[in-house]
């Protein structure tokens, strides 16, 4: 019989797991909404974020830096993607953008291994975050609370933005009628490559928090955007709603497979996104026609 502290472990980590996704699902699903582009690279701007946040670390001395130039670095790398292979893409079948991401996908998986090599990497946390909080029969490692805790207050200022900003207007408006925007007088183009620069910095933040808690490879970008991809597909291509919510829901599975049935783990993730799929298929929060 499974203990209540394991069931309520396992929840706190499946919400930490869940919100860690949703800063990378976000960023996938904001590129898409806004230019309806599929972009398989994203994992690979999560993996830059680790491996800048470890070089930043290792250089310096901070973790904290690490935080706050690792995606800074990586959004400018985004914006560099953006305007030299994907702004030429625009307008083009989607297949176009899907062979060309996955082009950089093959790309920075190599430069990484040219510029950090092929051994495992370790991001060095702050001793204070080493540390566990107990309450009763539950000891929670202090990290993973700093991580959600984090990461909720990320994705609260990201929402911030898109809802409470004439930025944020911007971007929903061009999502619905991007000619309708340009006609007013706003620079599209630009507000595309802010966008990819937003979705890049998310990606890199993610990558920071994930290389505090696991090895830092140069494959680690694999497995993240498939389920990133799922992530999506659960919530709805384009809502953040659904989105946040989609990786709730596989970060709680993730979590719970772990404690009952570890090797069935991506079984129940791409389960539900199949059962989506087939009773559900624009998402959980999607639209049927998102134009």
């Amino acid at each position: 019989m499974v203990e209540v502290s394991s069931i309520i472990y396992a929840t706190l980590l499946g919400l930490q797991i869940g919100f860690v996704f949703a800063l990378i699902a976000i960023g996938l699903s904001i590129i898409f909404g806004l230019m309806e582009v599929v972009n398989f690279a994203h994992g690979s701007l999560f993996m830059l974020g680790a491996y800048v946040a470890y070089t930043v670390s290792v250089e310096f001395g901070s973790f904290w830096l690490a935080v706050i130039i690792a995606p800074v670095i990586v959004g400018l790398i985004g914006a560099v993607m953006e305007v030299t292979t994907i702004r030429p893409l625009y307008d083009r079948p989607p297949f176009h953008s899907i062979l060309v991401t996955f082009g950089l996908v093959i790309a920075i998986q190599e430069g990484v291994k040219i510029l950090w090599g092929t051994k495992q990497k370790s991001l060095k946390i702050p001793s204070i975050l080493q540390e566990s909080v107990t309450a009763g029969a539950i000891t929670f490692p202090l990290y993973r609370i700093f991580l959600l805790v984090a990461s909720i207050a990320v994705l609260g200022i990201l929402w911030a933005i898109i809802t409470q900003t004439d930025y944020g207007l911007l971007i929903r408006a061009s999502t619905h009628d991007a000619e309708m925007v340009t006609a007013l007088g706003i620079n599209v183009g630009r507000l595309r490559t802010g966008v990819f620069v937003l979705g890049a910095g998310l990606a890199g933040i993610a990558g920071v928090f994930v290389a505090g808690s696991q090895a830092i490879t140069p494959e680690m970008d694999a497995h993240i955007i498939i389920i990133a991809f799922a992530i999506v597909i659960i919530g709805g291509l384009g809502d953040l709603r659904g989105t946040v919510i989609g990786a709730v829901l596989v970060g709680l599975i993730t979590s719970f497979a772990g404690l009952f049935a570890p090797s069935l783990t991506d079984v129940f993730v791409f389960g539900l996104m199949v059962l989506v799929l087939l009773l559900k298929p624009e998402g959980l929060l999607g639209r049927e026609n998102p134009t």
